[in-house]
């Protein structure tokens, strides 16, 4: 007999399961937690429960069907069997997302030495017959536990979210099994194994154990001229778009023949599963006609104080939108990623238009983003910083720069260097800051021969560090508790310094960054999904449909992928180059060939029974991402 590492507790009064730990696991961490009860039913009743040594036994009912649960553990697998039954005298038709099963998993966010050693990041794919879960620690750790389905069919989640939680809980998960339907008499059966394995590597070992189909793509993000190639571990026919492609294959390559999501069906056997692979515009072109709906949609021009900012937009309404009240749809803050996008075109194209237009945003920016004189960046216009926040002279300090690159006006310089030593003064040492690339401005000092400013610029960063590598992976929490952006800065700025230092003295420090970094990324064969950190609030505070929910992608995925891109810098390690690239390139779908584009893609069938899987309709802070990918990855 194999080895057991299970302790399991059940919940008499619902029937699910309210432990479940592994019994090596010094931290003693559950990793089922929610408000709902880890397999129960949605809208389902409890009707009896029953449990020996060996199995528990639950029943429930609902309006349509009959529910027996069986639970048992053998050998080293937990295994769930979910049969559902038609005792009526009639037909039942289970509609998509309609009958749904709680699997509460521990993605949740408290301390972040809490969640090292006590939460789990869980990865997701719902592909039909071929559904997993990689629950992988949030800190780095050879304890994790997986999931897989080995009957039956599910093909989405929804997230139900208690609001009072905002951004410290990713929910409670709920699988959908695929629509079907039950002649009188028929049962349903579901049924998984959950295991414990050591890491990535384990698991996809783990998974390749169990007769399901598991495609692989080369890119799930390809160019319009770039063929898509795929490898499959089963002998398998593959349709697309209701087509037979290829018949009897292991591997493939097609040429897309338009742009946008590919959903292909590979059926092997009896069994059948999914791959998305996402046709962007090449990137010239892209880049072309987005800064081209920038200028023409969504740059303000009404000779008020907003007059040159670049503003949300609404996609649908056709109109942009300006909320001094609510931050994260004002004129400062992140929306200055378009002018940093608008930017970086312009270092490489002789454009009046957009050269006029980045003018009209720098007479804004001189204005209402910050004081040039004093360094303060502000949060509002009208030199509003009653919410004072730290993250925004990250962007101010990288667009002084760029601004430098483009025009090679020293004034920029002088301005950052005061910008950077007021972020400082007012607590910046102990600050995690999104996207502040210090290597690049410590070089733009060196060439235009500031060596005083150099030397005080240094010092100011390698205090910094020094802070972040004793803080090590004991975060402190920011605007939320933890989440992959508080990982980030240090992933990043830790390797900058070096870069910029030359030196190799925190290699082991980043490294540690690094891979606490990578256990937010998921590896499911989907371009929304692969290689793209877990995110769960973005269209919340930056969307139209203000959803809680997951976000895959959100732009701000791309900051593991620049945290890859310095790494392998430092360390020549191909493998992180290849991720930044995957995870870079599953961002452009965030962007439409005709230059518009959405801030975030709700990815869960439903949140709180709100429906999802939806591009949001507002044209918000996207632009960093395709800022980076012009800027690190054009090439």
């Amino acid at each position: 007999m194999m080895k057991n590492d299970f302790s399991i507790v059940y919940d008499e009064a619902t029937g699910g399961i309210k432990s479940l730990i592994n019994k090596n696991d010094q931290y003693n961490m559950n990793w089922v937690e929610g408000t709902a009860v880890w397999g129960t039913i949605k809208d389902a009743e409890l009707y009896s429960f029953a449990q020996t040594e060996k199995r528990a036994v639950v029943k429930y009912k609902n309006k349509k069907l009959d529910i027996e649960v069986v639970r048992q553990i053998k050998d080293d697998r937990f295994v769930e069997i979910y049969s559902f039954t038609n005792t009526t005298n009639a037909p039942v038709f289970i509609g998509k997302g309609e009958l749904g099963i709680y699997t509460t998993f521990n993605d949740s966010y408290d301390a972040a030495d809490v969640c090292m050693t006590n939460r789990c990041n869980a990865h997701i794919w719902c592909g039909e017959n071929t559904m997993w879960v990689n629950a992988l620690k949030m800190g780095i750790s050879d304890i994790n536990l997986g999931l897989v389905l080995t009957k039956g069919s599910i093909d989405s989640y929804s997230v139900e979210r208690d609001l009072d939680k905002m951004a410290n809980d990713r929910g409670d998960f709920i699988l959908h099994p695929n629509a079907f339907v039950l002649q009188s008499g028929e049962s349903y059966i579901l049924e998984w194994e959950v295991f414990f394995h050591k890491g990535n590597e384990d698991f996809e070992n783990k998974l390749h154990a169990y007769d399901i189909i598991l495609p692989k793509a080369k890119h799930y993000t390809v160019f319009e001229d770039e063929n898509i190639e795929i490898e499959i571990n089963k002998e398998s026919m593959v349709f697309l778009d209701g087509d037979e492609l290829f018949v009897n294959v292991n591997k493939f390559t097609y040429m897309p023949k338009r742009l946008g999501e590919h959903e292909f069906l590979i059926n092997s056997g009896n069994k059948s599963t999914i791959i998305r692979v996402f046709v962007s515009p090449k990137l010239e072109k892209l880049v072309e006609c987005r800064v081209d709906y920038i200028i023409k949609n969504q740059q303000c021009h009404d000779n008020s104080i907003l007059d040159g900012a670049y503003l949300v937009y609404d996609t649908k309404e056709k109109k942009i939108y300006h909320d001094s009240n609510w931050y994260d749809h004002n004129a400062l803050r992140e929306r200055i990623g378009m002018a940093l996008f608008v930017a970086e075109y312009l270092k490489n194209n002789d454009d009046k238009i957009a050269r006029d237009s980045l003018e009209g945003y720098k007479k804004f920016f001189f204005d209402q983003y910050i004081d040039s004189a004093t360094g303060e960046v502000y949060n509002g216009i009208n030199h509003n910083n009653k919410n004072y926040r730290l993250y925004n002279y990250s962007w101010a300090v990288m667009f002084l720069n760029d601004l430098y690159i483009l025009e090679k006006d020293l004034n920029y310089l002088d301005i950052m260097v005061r910008v950077i030593k007021r972020y400082y003064c007012d607590g910046g040492n102990v600050f995690y800051p999104n996207g502040w690339f210090l290597a690049e401005t410590v070089k733009s000092l060196k060439e235009a021969g500031k060596i005083k400013e150099t030397e005080e610029v240094l010092d100011l960063y390698s205090e910094h560090i020094k802070n972040m590598v004793k803080i090590g992976t004991n975060y402190p929490p920011h605007e939320v508790n933890y989440e992959q952006t508080i990982v980030t800065p240090g992933a990043t700025m830790i390797t900058q310094y070096m870069l910029a230092t030359n030196s190799k003295e925190y290699v082991k420090d980043s490294e540690k960054q690094i891979d606490v970094l990578e256990r937010f990324n998921g590896n499911q064969p989907d371009y929304h999904l692969n290689e793209t950190a877990i995110r769960h609030w973005d269209d919340f505070w930056f969307g139209k449909a203000k959803l809680y929910g997951d976000t895959f992608p959100h732009y701000w995925s791309s900051l593991t992928g620049l945290s890859y891109l310095n790494y392998y810098e430092l360390t020549k390690d191909n493998e992180y180059r290849n991720k930044a690239e995957e995870n870079l390139r599953n961002c452009l779908c965030l962007f439409n060939p005709d230059g518009s584009a959405s801030c975030a893609y709700v990815y869960p069938y439903s949140i709180n029974g709100e429906r999802g899987e939806f591009f949001d309709e507002w044209a918000n802070d996207q632009d960093f991402a395709l800022y980076y990918i012009l800027k690190y990855l054009k090439n």
